[in-house]
């Protein structure tokens, strides 16, 4: 699943491309073409440099408004930059990991896709603010929008589904099951049909009118990603990057005539150009290809890692077991420790119930995820539930025998276990929703500490309270028999 996210994340990025590519080509010379697919052999000059928000992840365009909608990954907003100006006019708060961004120009609306909420954002152009919220499948990626129809399209990657959502009144009509996971759509506003990209060598298409799948373009490689429609000429291009290759599809008879193969690296993000019969591929290999009309562009970008990819990963999960495996270890330690030898000490317990917590909390998170990348792979790693869980848990457990007193009836023992675990809980899922991304995590753990030790720290003023009431009760009944 990482490689899926890393693969959509590049795509993502490198579709920036293609609206400078598009604007370059008034500029193309006149020699023809001389490879299916060939390397520019100018320059695109950068013409302003615009701060948005932290990981700018999707973009669109309204050429209508001359604006520019950028989703910003880790900040929860959408940037709107004016193609005037080059600025950014506006930021508007939408879901949670907003990605798939899409554009509706005959009614100045956009539409957001956020991977952490489940939701599409509504936004009008005239106003910049957020007028209706839909809620769809489990993450939702792609987005694309059908203005002729009216009709938006949102792939959800985990439910193998594409979510229908009518413009005119900002709810889903409907549901189609596509496939499993579907990443990138397209539609195509002169036949209706929308063509979605998955984890198959299958490109399912879609008739608008009945919101059904009516064919499944077999292509020649095994998963495909990033797709992009032409509607003067019926012409739908699926990338497949592993295969270095792009499958072109004619709408008319929904099979490939076409592949096109070498002189790429890794084919990621795809558009194209009606009114010049041109398509872009956005290269991984950090180059911008033009297939069809004259060679004019090049836009070089360097993406040689300084670790590997599977190194990265391998050092990632390395630590991840070896947390997981330390929380494990110790949770039974302790139990053990305090069966045959009694409770800790003062200044040991106190130890274990703050440091050590803090340690054990971001142990149990780590067993989580890797019991939902195994087990639950439709589970985003994000969760709530699954965050509360997993943090709540071991700290409950680690305060609960840390703070052990030896006194203790069977029954004290029961209430103050549930108690610990109450607290954990509640203390985990309050700093959960205090903000969002990979800080969410690290605030539960804080939560479900704070909140362990402070029912400890009732529990303990309860008891020494009540340990005194009869010592003081017995004293002057000691002294006046001493009187008497």
């Amino acid at each position: 699943m990482a490689r899926i996210r890393h693969v959509i994340m590049a795509a993502m990025v490198l579709a920036a491309l293609s609206p400078a590519t598009t604007a370059a080509a008034a500029a193309a010379s006149g020699r023809p073409a001389g490879n299916a697919a060939r390397n520019a052999v100018g320059h695109v000059r950068v013409k302003a440099t615009i701060p948005v928000g932290r990981q700018p992840f999707g973009i669109a365009t309204d050429p209508r408004t001359k604006r520019i909608y950028v989703a910003g990954f880790g900040s929860r907003t959408m940037s709107v930059i004016s193609g005037r100006t080059d600025t950014v006019v506006a930021r508007v708060r939408v879901g949670r990991i907003p990605a798939g961004v899409a554009t509706d120009p005959r009614t100045n609306t956009i539409y957001v896709a956020s991977e952490g909420s489940d939701t599409v954002s509504v936004i009008s152009g005239r106003t910049d603010a957020v007028v209706a919220t839909i809620h769809v499948g489990h993450f939702p990626y792609g987005i694309a929008t059908d203005p002729r129809t009216g009709m938006i399209y949102v792939t959800n990657v985990f439910r193998r589904t594409v979510s229908v959502i009518s413009g005119r009144t900002n709810t889903v009509v409907a549901r189609v099951r596509v496939g499993r996971f579907p990443v990138g759509v397209a539609a195509d506003p002169r036949t209706d049909r929308i063509y979605v990209t998955m984890d198959s060598n299958r490109v399912a298409v879609i008739s608008g009118r009945t919101n059904t799948v009516v064919a499944r373009v077999r292509v020649p490689f095994r998963a495909t990603l990033a797709v992009a429609t032409d509607p003067r000429t019926d012409t739908i291009y699926a990338t497949n990057p592993r295969g270095r290759a792009v499958a072109v599809i004619s709408g008319r008879t929904n099979t490939v005539v076409a592949t096109i193969r070498g002189g790429f690296q890794a084919a990621f993000g795809v558009a194209t150009d009606p009114r010049t019969n041109t398509v872009y591929l956005a290269d991984g290999a950090g180059k911008t290809w033009d297939f069809y009309s004259k060679v004019y562009s090049r836009n070089s970008i360097d993406f040689t890692p300084t670790f590997s990819q599977g190194r990265i990963a391998t050092i990632v999960l390395s630590a991840i077991v070896l947390f997981a495996a330390l929380t494990v270890l110790s949770l039974l330690w302790m139990a053990l420790r305090v069966r045959r030898r009694g409770a800790f000490g003062r200044k040991a317990g106190g130890a274990l119930r703050s440091l050590y917590a803090l340690l054990l909390g971001l142990g149990g998170w780590f067993a989580g995820v890797l019991i939902v990348l195994t087990a639950l792979p439709t589970v985003p790693l994000d969760d709530e539930v699954l965050a509360v869980v997993s943090i709540g848990i071991p700290i409950a457990l680690e305060t609960y025998w840390a703070s052990a007193r030896d006194a203790d009836s069977q029954r004290s023992r029961v209430a103050r276990f549930v108690a610990t675990v109450e607290g954990a809980v509640i203390g985990a899922w309050l700093g959960f929703n205090v903000t969002s991304g990979l800080f969410a995590p690290l605030l539960a753990i804080a939560g479900a500490t704070a909140g362990a030790n402070l029912i400890v720290l009732v529990l303990d003023i309860r008891r020494d309270r009540a340990a005194r009431e009869p010592a003081a009760a017995a004293t002057p009944r000691a002294f006046t028999e001493a009187s008497a």
